[in-house]
Protein backbone atom coordinates (compact mmCIF):
# COMPACT_ATOMS: atom_id res chain seq x y z
CA UNK A 1 0.00 0.00 0.00
CA UNK A 2 2.92 2.73 1.11
CA UNK A 3 4.24 1.76 -2.55
CA UNK A 4 1.06 3.88 -3.92
CA UNK A 5 1.20 6.74 -1.62
CA UNK A 6 3.46 9.66 -2.25
CA UNK A 7 6.15 11.24 0.07
CA UNK A 8 4.71 14.48 1.25
CA UNK A 9 7.26 17.35 1.12
CA UNK A 10 6.27 20.12 3.94
CA UNK A 11 7.07 23.48 2.29
CA UNK A 12 6.86 24.68 -1.34
CA UNK A 13 10.63 26.44 -0.93
CA UNK A 14 14.06 25.90 -2.57
CA UNK A 15 14.52 22.71 -0.21
CA UNK A 16 10.68 21.67 -0.93
CA UNK A 17 11.14 22.38 -4.42
CA UNK A 18 14.16 21.09 -5.24
CA UNK A 19 13.44 17.46 -3.00
CA UNK A 20 10.27 17.50 -5.30
CA UNK A 21 12.19 17.53 -8.28
CA UNK A 22 14.80 14.57 -7.60
CA UNK A 23 11.51 12.79 -6.39
CA UNK A 24 10.16 13.02 -9.76
CA UNK A 25 13.33 12.50 -11.48
CA UNK A 26 13.09 9.01 -9.80
CA UNK A 27 9.75 8.28 -10.96
CA UNK A 28 8.28 8.78 -7.18
CA UNK A 29 5.00 9.99 -6.82
CA UNK A 30 5.25 13.69 -4.32
CA UNK A 31 3.05 16.05 -2.77
CA UNK A 32 4.11 19.27 -1.71
CA UNK A 33 2.53 21.00 1.08
CA UNK A 34 2.47 24.87 1.59
CA UNK A 35 1.11 26.75 4.07
CA UNK A 36 1.22 30.19 2.14
CA UNK A 37 -0.45 30.89 -1.36
CA UNK A 38 2.59 30.43 -3.57
CA UNK A 39 5.77 28.97 -3.83
CA UNK A 40 8.87 30.87 -1.48
CA UNK A 41 6.25 32.47 0.56
CA UNK A 42 8.32 32.98 3.52
CA UNK A 43 11.29 34.33 0.76
CA UNK A 44 9.01 37.21 0.01
CA UNK A 45 8.78 38.14 3.95
CA UNK A 46 12.55 39.02 3.31
CA UNK A 47 12.22 40.05 -0.58
CA UNK A 48 14.39 43.52 -0.10
CA UNK A 49 17.11 40.81 1.48
CA UNK A 50 20.72 40.45 -0.86
CA UNK A 51 21.72 36.57 -0.28
CA UNK A 52 25.05 35.87 1.01
CA UNK A 53 25.87 33.67 -2.03
CA UNK A 54 25.56 33.56 -5.65
CA UNK A 55 23.24 32.18 -7.79
CA UNK A 56 25.53 29.10 -8.81
CA UNK A 57 24.95 27.65 -5.12
CA UNK A 58 20.96 28.15 -5.12
CA UNK A 59 19.61 26.58 -8.26
CA UNK A 60 19.41 22.82 -7.41
CA UNK A 61 20.64 20.61 -9.98
CA UNK A 62 17.77 18.57 -10.53
CA UNK A 63 15.59 21.76 -10.52
CA UNK A 64 17.78 22.64 -13.49
CA UNK A 65 17.19 19.79 -15.64
CA UNK A 66 13.40 19.77 -15.17
CA UNK A 67 13.97 23.77 -16.21
CA UNK A 68 15.85 23.40 -19.33
CA UNK A 69 14.40 20.36 -20.78
CA UNK A 70 11.51 20.85 -23.14
CA UNK A 71 8.87 18.12 -22.07
CA UNK A 72 4.97 17.11 -23.18
CA UNK A 73 3.19 20.13 -22.27
CA UNK A 74 6.54 22.17 -21.29
CA UNK A 75 8.63 24.02 -24.35
CA UNK A 76 11.15 25.05 -21.84
CA UNK A 77 13.18 28.14 -22.56
CA UNK A 78 13.97 28.89 -18.61
CA UNK A 79 17.29 30.80 -19.25
CA UNK A 80 19.44 30.72 -15.54
CA UNK A 81 20.24 33.71 -14.15
CA UNK A 82 24.04 35.10 -14.18
CA UNK A 83 26.00 32.98 -11.36
CA UNK A 84 27.34 35.10 -10.33
CA UNK A 85 25.30 37.39 -9.54
CA UNK A 86 24.22 37.44 -5.53
CA UNK A 87 20.18 37.40 -5.94
CA UNK A 88 17.99 39.28 -3.79
CA UNK A 89 15.09 37.16 -1.98
CA UNK A 90 12.89 38.64 -4.11
CA UNK A 91 14.37 37.80 -7.54
CA UNK A 92 15.05 34.03 -5.54
CA UNK A 93 11.63 34.12 -6.00
CA UNK A 94 10.17 35.43 -9.19
CA UNK A 95 13.17 34.33 -11.20
CA UNK A 96 13.79 30.38 -10.01
CA UNK A 97 10.92 29.34 -7.54
CA UNK A 98 8.16 30.52 -9.43
CA UNK A 99 9.33 29.30 -12.73
CA UNK A 100 10.11 25.84 -10.82
CA UNK A 101 6.49 25.82 -9.13
CA UNK A 102 4.48 26.65 -12.37
CA UNK A 103 6.71 23.58 -14.47
CA UNK A 104 3.58 20.98 -15.46
CA UNK A 105 6.15 18.33 -13.71
CA UNK A 106 5.38 19.76 -9.99
CA UNK A 107 2.38 22.09 -10.49
CA UNK A 108 -0.79 19.52 -10.12
CA UNK A 109 1.66 18.16 -7.14
CA UNK A 110 1.56 21.58 -4.71
CA UNK A 111 -1.04 22.32 -2.61
CA UNK A 112 -0.94 25.92 -1.09
CA UNK A 113 -3.11 26.84 1.83
CA UNK A 114 -1.97 23.72 3.77
CA UNK A 115 -0.08 24.18 6.76
CA UNK A 116 0.96 21.34 8.49
CA UNK A 117 -0.34 20.89 12.33
CA UNK A 118 0.20 17.37 13.55
CA UNK A 119 2.28 14.02 11.73
CA UNK A 120 1.38 10.56 13.01
CA UNK A 121 0.83 7.19 11.64
CA UNK A 122 -2.17 5.12 10.93
CA UNK A 123 -2.41 1.18 10.85
CA UNK A 124 -2.90 -0.94 7.80
CA UNK A 125 -6.48 -1.28 8.95
CA UNK A 126 -7.31 2.53 9.37
CA UNK A 127 -6.34 2.42 12.72
CA UNK A 128 -4.33 5.34 14.04
CA UNK A 129 -1.47 4.43 15.77
CA UNK A 130 -1.41 5.57 19.37
CA UNK A 131 2.03 7.14 21.13
CA UNK A 132 2.21 3.83 23.09
CA UNK A 133 1.95 0.98 19.96
CA UNK A 134 5.36 0.76 18.90
CA UNK A 135 4.81 -3.12 17.17
CA UNK A 136 4.42 -2.46 12.95
CA UNK A 137 4.83 1.25 13.66
CA UNK A 138 7.66 1.23 10.97
CA UNK A 139 5.76 -0.27 8.50
CA UNK A 140 2.93 2.48 8.57
CA UNK A 141 2.18 5.13 6.30
CA UNK A 142 2.37 8.50 7.74
CA UNK A 143 -0.66 10.41 8.88
CA UNK A 144 -0.45 14.37 7.94
CA UNK A 145 -2.64 16.78 9.07
CA UNK A 146 -3.17 19.91 7.81
CA UNK A 147 -5.11 23.21 8.23
CA UNK A 148 -6.84 24.47 5.45
CA UNK A 149 -8.89 27.65 4.96
CA UNK A 150 -11.73 24.66 4.43
CA UNK A 151 -10.87 23.13 7.66
CA UNK A 152 -8.59 20.47 8.62
CA UNK A 153 -7.27 17.64 6.13
CA UNK A 154 -5.85 14.23 6.53
CA UNK A 155 -3.44 13.30 3.83
CA UNK A 156 -1.59 9.74 3.98
CA UNK A 157 1.77 9.40 2.64
CA UNK A 158 4.83 6.96 2.54
CA UNK A 159 7.45 9.49 3.39
CA UNK A 160 7.57 12.71 4.82
CA UNK A 161 10.36 15.29 4.40
CA UNK A 162 10.03 18.36 6.64
CA UNK A 163 11.19 21.68 4.63
CA UNK A 164 9.47 24.33 5.96
CA UNK A 165 12.52 26.00 7.40
CA UNK A 166 12.83 27.98 10.78
CA UNK A 167 11.52 31.72 9.12
CA UNK A 168 8.51 31.32 11.57
CA UNK A 169 10.47 29.21 14.46
CA UNK A 170 13.11 32.09 15.36
CA UNK A 171 16.14 31.41 17.95
CA UNK A 172 15.08 32.17 21.91
CA UNK A 173 16.55 35.45 23.27
CA UNK A 174 17.48 33.62 26.41
CA UNK A 175 20.47 31.21 26.86
CA UNK A 176 20.68 27.70 26.44
CA UNK A 177 18.04 27.75 23.77
CA UNK A 178 15.03 28.54 25.97
CA UNK A 179 13.27 32.18 25.99
CA UNK A 180 14.28 34.32 28.65
CA UNK A 181 11.74 35.57 31.48
CA UNK A 182 9.59 37.91 30.08
CA UNK A 183 10.31 36.80 26.63
CA UNK A 184 6.98 35.75 25.49
CA UNK A 185 5.14 39.14 26.44
CA UNK A 186 7.47 41.40 25.01
CA UNK A 187 6.91 39.56 21.43
CA UNK A 188 3.57 39.84 22.00
CA UNK A 189 3.78 43.87 22.94
CA UNK A 190 6.28 43.92 20.06
CA UNK A 191 9.34 44.70 22.34
CA UNK A 192 11.11 41.75 20.01
CA UNK A 193 11.00 41.63 16.40
CA UNK A 194 11.92 38.70 14.46
CA UNK A 195 13.38 38.10 11.12
CA UNK A 196 14.74 40.10 8.60
CA UNK A 197 13.38 44.14 9.33
CA UNK A 198 13.70 46.49 6.53
CA UNK A 199 14.64 49.86 8.01
CA UNK A 200 14.99 51.50 4.91
CA UNK A 201 11.47 50.22 3.44
CA UNK A 202 8.43 49.03 4.99
CA UNK A 203 9.78 49.21 8.73
CA UNK A 204 10.81 52.61 8.72
CA UNK A 205 8.44 54.51 10.81
CA UNK A 206 7.99 51.67 12.73
CA UNK A 207 11.90 51.81 14.09
CA UNK A 208 12.91 55.59 13.43
CA UNK A 209 13.22 57.28 16.67
CA UNK A 210 13.60 54.12 18.92
CA UNK A 211 16.70 52.64 20.88
CA UNK A 212 17.22 49.52 19.31
CA UNK A 213 19.19 46.79 19.93
CA UNK A 214 19.94 44.14 17.88
CA UNK A 215 20.89 40.36 18.96
CA UNK A 216 23.10 38.54 16.51
CA UNK A 217 26.38 38.75 14.93
CA UNK A 218 25.77 36.98 11.53
CA UNK A 219 25.13 38.48 7.80
CA UNK A 220 22.03 39.11 8.85
CA UNK A 221 22.79 41.02 11.71
CA UNK A 222 25.45 42.87 10.15
CA UNK A 223 23.57 43.76 7.31
CA UNK A 224 20.58 44.86 9.74
CA UNK A 225 23.39 46.80 11.36
CA UNK A 226 24.29 48.67 8.31
CA UNK A 227 20.78 49.58 7.38
CA UNK A 228 20.36 50.66 11.03
CA UNK A 229 22.64 53.09 10.61
CA UNK A 230 21.36 54.98 7.40
CA UNK A 231 18.45 55.20 8.87
CA UNK A 232 19.73 56.77 12.23
CA UNK A 233 21.40 59.45 9.12
CA UNK A 234 18.02 60.07 7.86
CA UNK A 235 16.59 60.59 11.36
CA UNK A 236 19.20 61.75 13.70
CA UNK A 237 17.45 61.92 16.81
Amino acid sequence: MQENLPVIVIGAGPIGLATAAHLRERGLEVLVLEAGDSAGAAIAQWSHIKLFSPWRFNIDAAARRLLETPSEGYAGGWEAPRITKLPTGAELVSEYLQPLAAHPELSPRIRYGHRVAKISRVLADGRGADKARTAHRDEAPFLVRTETPGGPVDLLGRAVVDASGTWNQPSPVGRAGIQAIGEAQARERGFIICGLPDPLGADEQELAGKKLLVLGAGHSAANTVIALGRLQKKFPD
